[in-house]
C-alpha cells in the first residue's frame, strides 16, 4: 500500500532548480529522502484505517469489458497542465508522421527499454487531455517490473513548477482522508503529516541540457518517476513502480524496471510527440491490434 501512497504524492514531491542531468538525479535522492522523513510516520502505519483513508484504488486490467473500479482509479503522477508550453522544444526527428495511439505508445517504449523479456503489454482509458497511454513489464532476470509512459496535450504550468507549497490541493487531500477515517491515531497521522507537507517548499521545474522542463522524483525503493514537458505542447510521464497492475484482488509484487536515469531518459526522448513516426504507427497497430485495457 505505501507504494500506492507515493504516487499519489509523486507530483507534490517533485524538482528543484536547473542543473546538468546529472545533478537532476543527485538532487532527487535528497529530495525523496527529505519527502520521505515527512510521510514515513503515516506509511508505516500499514493499517487498515490508512489504507482505507486513501479512497484509492489500483489500476484494474479487463481484457475487452467496460470499466470496473475499486473505488477511485489511482492514475499515477498526473501533472498540473497548461494550455501551452514555455518550455525550450525538445525537437521531433523528421519524417512522415501519424497520430499516436496507445500502441505506439507501447511500440515506442519497448524499443527504448533495456535488453529483458517483455510483457504485461496494456492500453488505457480514454482521458481528458491525454494523447495516449502505455504500459510494460520488463523482466531483466529478477522477475516483471511495470514501466508506464503517458502522452499529455499541453505543458508543465507555472503551478506545477512553483517552489511554494500546494497548500489548497494537500488540504482537499487532508480533509478526505480525515473524512474516510474513524481512527483517531490514523487522524494525528494524517495532520502531522500534511502539516509537514505545507511547510516544505516544493523544488520547480528543471531545465534540460538537450531542451525541455523536467520534474522528477526518485524515491529509495529505487522507483522513479519523470514528467518532461517537450516544448511543443505535449508532456511525457514515465514511472516505475514495485508493484503489478491490479488482478481482481491485489496488486501483485513487482520489480524496479529501471534506473531513474533511463525513466528520464525514456520521458525526454524525442520521438514522442502527438504524431509520431508513421511506419512505428503503422507497426504497432500490427504488432498490438488488441491489448487489455488499464483502468
Amino acid at each position: 500500500m505505501d507504494e500506492r501512497l507515493r504516487m499519489m504524492f509523486r507530483e507534490e514531491m517533485s524538482a528543484e532548480r536547473q542543473p546538468p542531468l546529472g545533478d537532476l538525479l543527485d538532487d532527487a535522492v535528497r529530495d525523496g529522502r527529505r519527502a520521505r522523513r515527512t510521510r514515513r510516520a503515516w506509511i508505516g502505519l500499514g493499517s487498515t484505517g490508512a489504507v482505507a483513508a486513501l479512497a484509492v484504488g489500483a489500476f484494474l486490467v479487463v481484457p475487452g469489458k467496460s470499466p470496473q473500479r475499486e473505488a477511485a482509479p489511482l492514475k499515477g503522477p498526473v501533472p498540473v497542465l497548461a494550455a501551452s508550453s514555455t518550455s525550450t522544444v525538445i525537437k521531433q526527428p523528421s519524417g512522415p508522421k501519424s497520430p499516436v495511439t496507445d500502441a505506439a505508445v507501447v511500440e515506442q517504449l519497448a524499443r527504448l527499454l533495456p535488453a529483458g523479456r517483455t510483457s504485461g503489454f496494456a492500453q488505457g482509458s480514454k482521458e481528458a487531455n491525454r494523447y495516449a497511454f502505455g504500459q510494460i513489464y520488463l523482466d531483466s532476470g529478477k522477475g516483471p517490473g511495470m514501466v508506464r509512459a503517458f502522452v499529455y496535450k499541453g505543458g508543465l504550468s507555472d503551478k506545477a513548477c512553483s517552489t511554494t507549497p500546494n497548500t489548497e490541493g494537500l488540504a482537499s487531500k487532508e480533509a478526505a482522508e480525515l473524512k474516510a477515517s474513524t481512527d483517531k491515531k490514523v487522524q494525528e497521522q494524517v495532520r502531522r503529516r500534511y502539516a509537514a507537507l505545507m511547510a516544505q517548499k516544493r523544488p520547480g521545474c528543471r531545465d534540460l541540457p538537450g531542451g525541455g522542463r523536467a520534474l522528477f522524483q526518485k524515491d529509495a525503493d529505487g522507483t522513479a518517476s519523470a514528467t518532461v514537458d517537450h516544448g511543443n505542447g505535449i508532456v511525457v510521464t514515465v514511472f516505475t513502480a514495485t508493484w503489478l497492475a491490479w488482478n481482481g484482488k491485489e496488486n501483485p509484487a513487482g520489480t524496479v524496471a529501471l534506473t531513474p536515469g533511463q525513466v528520464l531518459k525514456i520521458a525526454a526522448f524525442p520521438g514522442w510527440g502527438a504524431k509520431m513516426d508513421s511506419a512505428l504507427v503503422k507497426k504497432a497497430a500490427t504488432d498490438h491490434p488488441s491489448m487489455p485495457t488499464v483502468y
